[in-house]
């Protein structure tokens, strides 16, 4: 039983630490309840949480996720100068993060910054790197969100919507490929913003029935998220504008009132004071006036009890001033306008203020950017100089490498030349003995003839005499009077020249080492000798074995032959040549030939005919 409990209990605690850390992995670098909080609409309170943890964050990473919270929260305030502030932080920390995904999402983060900030071109810019890093690692859900924010940055600014849809249609087109959860709330809610923007564009586009349909869709991934009371009231005031489009003042009102039981019970101040703009804005367009003065009081006194915004005041005094005119209740109209065209002053002076103190922003962070180009130039010509250090210390170390190496093959080379040059002295030394063993030769057979012919004529009646000694001698010889065992004892060094030159002068007469089967056995034979006697006598005279002899023999006449051929001007056929001179294998040729000569036989073949 214990061995069997010991794997199971391994089995489990392995399940246990996979579950841990895959759910360690899924909630990395995420903060439930920071997105919950934006969600909410509370970035205020988002920003104060996100700061308090930035400040006891460890790693970078960690601090360049809550930094990205932080930008988003101010992108929401529209608060543009800290937005600038934050994003500097973020380019700050990039370098030292190596998690891609991270990286991508804050190109996003800094691309929205910089949309707030009015500067399309930079953003657009990151928006498109964060595109790029999320292809290279194959990340669906940052293109599904890039995509989306190209789109919407691009119709925001009223620029091509074309190209909106374009990238709209790859943000959808990503978040539906395969290879990810469907249920995905990140890729869920992706693409419920992408379907709106969408709409958006579809109708700018008088697209009205696939406006319809991409809101519908809509409805149907809203259904799949718990706690949606935000983009569901989103999704009804798209709705709502959908309806006024097509004049359907029934069914706007239905869902616009849908989008403000939501915002009310969610209390989102915001929300309600947008969705009581949009009712008076309506109403003013089906030409209710006492509904557009109506639901504009309502906005504004909703805008004056929390966070007063200058615009919207603006925008609803300009509704109240022009109802207040067409139903003819001119002195309200004065009152108002006169409101408008104040507020109107105070919002351009606060704005020059805020341009002003945005300009002082830009210069300090330009200021820092400056100094750290500059302190980046130093560390690159720091850089530079190590660099041209090391060429210099790599090409000293070539250079040695190159002249030792010379030095080594030219005293290969030398070494070579000597050894031919020793070699050829020798054969020619070996050649004048030779020479003088044959003149000898001749001259002791010519003595031995005059000799025994004289014995013959002297001595012709006692031939039975002659006989018994010519077969004594024989017998003497067959017996072995010079045995193997006392070869150096009885056999004189003379005996062995002899044999020798008896074997050059057979090998060089009859060219038997053409044969390339020919072996000491068959020479042993053709010279009525013993194969020790000829064997020392090779050793003694030579100073190497056989099988060299023939090879010398073999490699000398494939030189004469293609001395021969290149003089005749004919086709050469190494292979031929190589077998006619007695080698069977091509790569002991070219192995024996590169020994005896220093060169290969092509290499030799190149000098006969430079000095033909």
């Amino acid at each position: 039983m214990m061995q069997l409990f010991k794997p199971l209990c391994f089995f489990l605690l392995s399940i246990c630490f996979f579950s841990i850390f895959k759910a360690q992995a899924q909630s990395k670098y995420e903060d439930p309840y920071i997105e919950k909080l934006n969600r909410s609409f509370q970035f205020r309170k988002s920003l104060q949480v996100a700061s308090f943890k930035l400040l006891r964050a460890n790693t970078n990473e960690e601090k360049l996720f809550l930094n990205n919270c932080i930008i988003r929260a101010y992108t929401n305030m529209d608060n543009h100068d800290s937005i600038l502030i934050s994003m500097k932080y973020s380019m700050d920390l990039l370098p030292s993060v190596r998690d891609s995904e991270l990286i991508c999402n804050t190109y996003i983060r800094i691309g929205s910054g910089y949309q707030c900030n009015l500067n399309i071109n930079k953003s657009t810019q990151y928006f498109l790197k964060a595109v790029k890093l999320a292809k290279k690692i194959d990340c669906k859900i940052i293109l599904v969100k890039a995509y989306y924010e190209l789109g919407q940055l691009i119709t925001n600014q009223n620029l091509n919507l074309n190209l909106a849809l374009h990238y709209l249609n790859l943000s959808i087109k990503y978040s539906n490929a395969e290879g990810y959860d469907i249920n995905n709330t990140n890729f869920l809610i992706a693409k419920i913003h992408a379907l709106f923007v969408r709409s958006n564009i579809y109708l700018n586009l008088d697209k009205i029935k696939e406006s319809f349909n991409d809101l519908f869709i809509s409805k149907t991934l809203l259904s799949k998220l718990p706690n949606n009371e935000y983009l569901l009231k989103d999704y009804y005031l798209r709705l709502s504008r959908n309806y006024t489009y097509i004049d359907d003042k029934k069914n706007y009102e239905k869902y616009i009132n849908e989008a403000l039981k939501i915002s009310f019970a969610v209390n989102d101040s915001f929300s309600i004071v947008e969705l009581y703009i949009n009712m008076a804005n309506v109403s003013f367009y089906f030409n209710d006036y006492y509904k557009a003065i109506y639901y504009s009081v309502k906005a504004e006194n909703y805008n004056n009890k929390n966070n007063e915004n200058l615009v919207l005041k603006i925008y609803m005094d300009s509704i109240i001033s022009l109802s207040y005119q067409y139903i003819g209740d001119h002195q309200n109209a004065l009152k108002y306008y006169k409101s408008f065209t104040e507020l109107k002053n105070k919002y351009y002076e606060k704005s020059r203020i805020n341009e002003l103190h945005k300009l002082e922003i830009l210069y300090k962070v330009e200021e820092n950017e400056k100094k750290l180009a500059l302190k980046s130039l130093e560390q690159t010509k720091d850089k530079a100089t190590i660099q041209i250090l090391f060429l210099i210390i790599f090409l000293s170390i070539l250079i040695l490498i190159i002249f030792f190496g010379y030095k080594y093959l030219d005293n290969k080379r030398k070494k070579i030349i000597f050894k031919n040059i020793e070699n050829s002295d020798k054969e020619i030394n070996l050649i004048k003995n030779w020479q003088e063993w044959r003149n000898n030769s001749k001259t002791l057979v010519s003595n031995d003839l005059m000799v025994l012919t004289e014995e013959v004529d002297n001595n012709f009646n006692n031939t039975p005499e002659l006989e018994n000694n010519l077969d004594a001698d024989k017998s003497e010889i067959n017996n072995g009077v010079i045995g193997e065992n006392n070869l150096d004892i009885e056999t004189s060094h003379l005996n062995f020249t002899n044999l020798y030159y008896e074997l050059r002068e057979l090998l060089e007469t009859k060219q038997l080492y053409l044969n390339p089967n020919l072996n000491l056995e068959d020479l042993v034979k053709e010279l009525n000798t013993n194969k020790n006697y000829l064997y020392y006598a090779i050793k003694s005279n030579y100073e190497d074995n056989f099988r060299s002899l023939l090879n010398d023999y073999r490699i000398n006449y494939f030189k004469s032959m293609i001395v021969e051929t290149v003089k005749d001007n004919k086709k050469i056929n190494m292979i031929e040549l190589q077998e006619s001179s007695g080698f069977q294998s091509t790569a002991t040729f070219f192995r024996v030939f590169k020994s005896k000569t220093g060169l290969t036989p092509l290499e030799y073949l190149q000098q006969v005919k430079l000095k033909k």
